[in-house]
């Protein structure tokens, strides 16, 4: 006689020990040890990924603004901090990552870092002049202007110019940021030094103008910085001819990374009181813009006040 209640009994019984089996085995297999980061992008951008370092170069403007990356990474692993998280890789020592495998014991640290010394730049109005440029020339002035020193040059082609700067400035090209710092100004690292490259315009090695960045009355270049600096608030001048008193408002609002910076400076003019001000914030719109020297001038007569900003910050 065939019990049939019993085998199946048996038979339920085979499967949940299979099953418990299966389960043990799982849970028996070692977690992996892999830490890696598989992709590491900003707005769809992919970063290089060279053993444990991670680096970007971005435009000379981007330079110092905050980023948020995407992280991918191996199974099951974790990273600190998390992807998503923003940070400012501008700085001169980056961001480091940790990541910790699946083992939760094995980790990997990697240097997350991003430059700022490109400009690729496309002129508004560019093409206009094409025969007034051939030649883009970064230029350093030293010694009161009695010297001019040519970091790096490009070909003016199809309305702009593409150059990347130094990554690094020799030191006799710099000087304080002040001579002395004024009183209700806030320099977080006095010894930090500085200089500026304006982008000058050649045709047949004649200088025909130069570049800016800006929109409004706000004017940008460039400023190298050897280390990371802070500078913020305010001093007030009054210079007397006569009976007539100018008052001079100065405001600084700078947080600079160790590297190429973009600095803007505004001069806005009510009576007999001026206002400068100093910032690392893009204005909104910014363009750059071609400003032509009058013919067989000296340049350093028709520079625009505000769009040297070194000078100032060093006086």
């Amino acid at each position: 006689m065939i019990h049939y209640k019993n085998s199946f009994r048996n038979a339920w019984m085979a499967l949940l020990c299979g099953a418990m089996l299966c389960v043990s085995c799982k849970e028996d297999e070692p977690k992996s040890a892999a830490c890696d980061i598989m992709t590491f992008s900003v707005n769809s951008e992919e970063w290089e990924i060279d053993g444990t370092n991670v680096t970007h170069a971005y435009p000379v403007e981007m330079g110092g603004s905050p980023l948020t990356p995407a992280i991918t990474l191996s199974p099951g692993a974790t990273v600190n901090p998390p992807s998503g998280e923003e940070q400012n890789f501008f700085t001169a020592e980056g961001i480091t990552y940790t990541v910790t495998a699946e083992d939760g014991a094995t980790t990997k640290t990697y240097a997350v870092k991003a430059t700022s010394n490109m400009l690729t730049v496309s002129v508004e109005n560019g093409t206009s002049y094409n025969d007034q440029i051939d030649l883009v020339k970064a230029d350093i002035e030293i010694d009161d202007e009695t010297e001019i020193i040519t970091l790096v040059s490009a070909p003016y082609t199809g309305g702009g110019f593409t150059m990347t700067l130094p990554a690094s400035v020799s030191d006799r090209y710099l000087s304080s940021v002040f001579d002395e710092i004024p009183t209700g100004v806030t320099v977080s690292d006095p010894q930090v030094k500085s200089c500026t490259v304006s982008l000058e315009a050649y045709k047949s090695e004649i200088n025909t103008g130069y570049f800016y960045h800006g929109a409004g009355n706000w004017g940008g270049e460039a400023i190298y910085v050897d280390g990371n600096v802070t500078i913020t608030g305010s001093y007030i001048q009054t210079e007397t001819y006569g009976e007539t008193t100018l008052t001079y408002t100065h405001t600084y609002d700078m947080h600079l990374s160790r590297g190429w910076n973009m600095v803007y400076d505004k001069l806005t003019e009510e009576g007999h009181s001026f206002k400068y001000e100093v910032t690392t914030q893009v204005p909104a719109g910014a363009k750059w813009v071609f400003y032509d020297y009058p013919p067989i001038t000296p340049r350093s007569l028709h520079k625009r006040a505000s769009s040297r900003p070194s000078k100032r910050l060093m006086k």
